[in-house]
């Protein structure tokens, strides 16, 4: 049975909401639609990423078990089968999906991306996706015994090409993040044994690891070998975090046990040291800048103590080319070079930070923090993922478990989990690290993940609205509202425990919408204008997609919602005096007008 939950706003819920403060003005994200997707097989259904396009559209991989049915209509079907061994039988086997949904979370389609047959490779892993300027998709993942992928694909789904990198079945090998650079595509990871990087069937590129080493890989836009970086270490670093400037520079954040070598340069050295020894606790973290050959700029080190225990590490640059970080950790945690210091005082909370493109530190926050202890559980929070808006707001998502604070400043705004189960969290803050608001999906359930790299993926479409999916077991709530629910099961398709797909979005209180948009001219005229607040808009260029958002003049969203004919008339007297921006949007038209309010 499929499950579904979608918001149409007509003219009657507008002006409905204008009437209630709290929806208008949005202090917190309004559920538009959530759906799930669920298996027969125990191992059940992944996301690891997701992404839109310039249309809004979503587009989410990952990886599945068994027979998966993405169409989340009432109506319609479309299963997906694993393709490389026997369907709904108790094994570890996978194949990588890829599955798009339109703005409103409409099925459109969705393809898995079958691997050669290596020898005992089970589990392929789709870990990473991007979307560039003309929509054409990029993924990365890998294997559980052997070997890695890059891929491109076009917006219908069409595999263009794929390079595939094999390794040998006693080496190991896992991507974690890709980035576009100019026409490069640039893939970060982690590897052991010895690894040929050239997908060429006529040249190799092999390097050996040290131990557990890093790599860093440009490949052409046709997926032809540019050049591999390797980052030597005698424990072990993961490269979690990848991004690239605008001025063609590349960032790349991490954890790492022991002693790494940053500096990939075969002539010279830059290392740092972890302060524990202990695989059962990576105390480090950093933060490198390379220039566009790959070569390092400079490195910033996160040093803990020797109980110190760091989570992955994600970044995301900002319209200054200042590097957000977040990430997890227990205990203490020094960012360097100005010996800023915060401690979890024994508990697991998350961070963020900001460089600016010297690797200045501007600021540190902790949020997540939990706030009483607990005698049945652990109380915690760990963040998976950071985004950044073009008003330079962030948002993190994540899980805690118990009451957790995810205001860093001393007003608290504590999320709350249903006894001990685990629940997904989406928090949004300032540039400047001020916390703007929080919510939580949760309830009988608990959010899952297959391994603690982005395992809650996060976008933004054109409007500025929120696209969360991930994986679940039991029953969560996906509505943040405190008087109403959305409650959606993984086990449905009648096997308990089994983890399913969810895939949600919401109508985001921030916006940043009003600058430097590449769209046709949206012609409509509004009127009377200066105007009581009640106005007419009008237009012949009126379709079923045609939309409606109001901003004051801080560029805060005050209204939004769907324009169904050519003339329609709206009572906007509730917002108050003012000036107010109107925009009206519809596939790939926008234009702005602004309104007096008197």
């Amino acid at each position: 049975m499929k499950h579904f939950f979608t918001t149409s706003i007509t003219l009657l819920s507008l002006l409905t909401a204008l009437i209630n403060p709290e929806k208008s003005l949005g202090q917190s994200p309004i559920l538009q639609f959530a759906k799930s997707m669920e298996t027969q097989h125990e191992h059940g259904v992944w996301s690891r990423s997701t992404v839109t396009d310039s249309n809004g559209n979503i587009y989410i991989t990952g990886l599945y078990h068994g027979t998966v049915d993405f169409d989340t209509s009432t109506t319609g079907s479309f299963p997906l089968v694993y393709q490389g061994g026997t369907v709904n039988v108790t094994d570890g086997e996978a194949d990588v999906y890829v599955a798009k949904y339109n703005s409103a979370g409409e099925f459109l389609w969705a393809k898995n991306l079958i691997e050669p047959t290596f020898a005992n490779m089970n589990e392929e892993r789709g870990s990473a996706m991007i979307v560039d300027e003309n929509n054409n998709l990029y993924i990365t993942g890998f294997t559980s015994t052997r070997g890695f992928f890059v891929s491109k694909w076009n917006s219908d789904g069409i595999e263009i090409w794929t390079k595939y990198f094999d390794d040998v079945e006693e080496n190991f090998v896992s991507t974690f993040a890709l980035k576009k650079l100019n026409n490069s595509i640039i893939v970060s990871g982690l590897f052991a044994g010895t690894m040929d990087f050239n997908p060429s069937v006529s040249q190799t590129q092999e390097l050996t690891a040290f131990n557990n080493d890093g790599f860093l890989l440009s490949l052409s836009d046709t997926g032809n070998f540019e050049w591999v970086k390797q980052f030597r270490c005698n424990g072990v670093v993961l490269l979690s975090g990848l991004e690239v400037d605008d001025a063609n520079n590349i960032f790349l954040s991490g954890i790492f046990l022991g002693t790494v070598d940053l500096n990939p340069s075969p002539t010279s050295s830059t290392f740092i040291t972890s302060q524990s020894v202990s695989f059962g606790a990576i105390s480090s973290g950093f933060l490198a800048k390379f220039n566009s050959s790959g070569e390092l700029i400079w490195n910033r080190h996160i040093s803990g103590t020797n109980t110190t225990d760091a989570f992955m590490t994600f970044i995301k640059k900002d319209s200054n080319n200042n590097i957000i970080m977040t990430g997890s950790y227990k205990g203490n945690a020094t960012f360097l070079p100005t010996a800023t210091s915060l401690d979890t005082n024994g508990f697991y909370s998350s961070y963020l930070a900001k460089y600016n493109t010297n690797g200045d530190l501007l600021w540190t926050k902790q949020f997540g923090t939990p706030t009483t202890t607990q005698t049945t559980f652990f109380p915690s929070s760990f963040s998976a993922n950071v985004i950044v808006d073009h008003c330079d707001n962030i948002y993190v998502s994540g899980e805690f478990q118990g009451n957790c604070d995810f205001n860093p400043a001393a007003e608290e705004k504590v999320l709350s989990t249903l006894n001990n189960t685990i629940d997904a969290f989406v928090a949004s803050y300032s540039s400047s690290g001020e916390h703007l608001w929080s919510m939580d999906i949760g309830k009988f359930g608990n959010v899952v993940f297959v391994d603690f790299n982005g395992y809650l993926p996060i976008a933004l479409d054109q409007n500025n609205d929120l696209v969360i999916t991930g994986s679940f077991r039991g029953q969560l709530d996906f509505d943040p509202s405190t008087s109403s629910e959305f409650l959606l099961n993984s086990n449905n398709n009648g096997i308990p425990n089994n983890a399913g797909l969810f895939i949600a979005k919401y109508e985001n209180p921030l916006t940043c919408q009003l600058n430097n948009e590449a769209f046709e001219e949206f012609n409509f005229e509004v009127y009377p204008n200066p105007s009581n607040g009640l106005v007419t808009i009008s237009t012949k260029e009126f379709d079923q997609n045609t939309h409606l958002t109001v901003f004051d003049i801080s560029g805060k969203k005050v209204f939004s919602g769907s324009i169904e004919n050519e003339v329609t008339t709206l009572n906007l007297g509730n917002l108050g005096s003012g000036i107010y921006i109107l925009k009206l949007t519809s596939d790939n038209k926008s234009s702005n007008k602004k309104l007096i309010i008197k």
